[in-house]
């Protein structure tokens, strides 16, 4: 229960974050979100601005995945399983 407790609070941190960097970079930035979908994250040889962009998207997809009625678990399982490259490799050996 702290895993999730921990993980809602730093998807709160950062779609805090991300709101306020756009708000003052003026970035928009167009993602159309399915719940149906599996989505893959990577995020090697991104630029700083790709990654918190990629970020957004993280947030946007699990936020849906709540949304749709899934529990927290499989939510949280469903962004893991998109996972490829370095991130990959970070969660596999956290």
């Amino acid at each position: 229960m702290a895993l999730l407790s921990t993980a809602r609070t730093v998807m709160l941190f950062v779609y805090k974050f991300l709101v306020g960097y756009f708000e003052e970079k003026n970035v928009s930035n167009q993602f159309s979100v399915s719940s149906d979908k599996l989505y893959k994250w990577n995020m090697d040889r991104l630029s700083e601005q790709e990654i918190i962009i990629k970020i957004q998207h993280m947030v946007m997809v699990a936020n849906n995945y709540l949304n749709e009625g899934r529990p927290h678990t499989k939510a949280v399982e469903l962004m893991v399983l998109g996972f490829t490259g370095k991130l990959l490799s970070w969660w596999n050996h956290y």
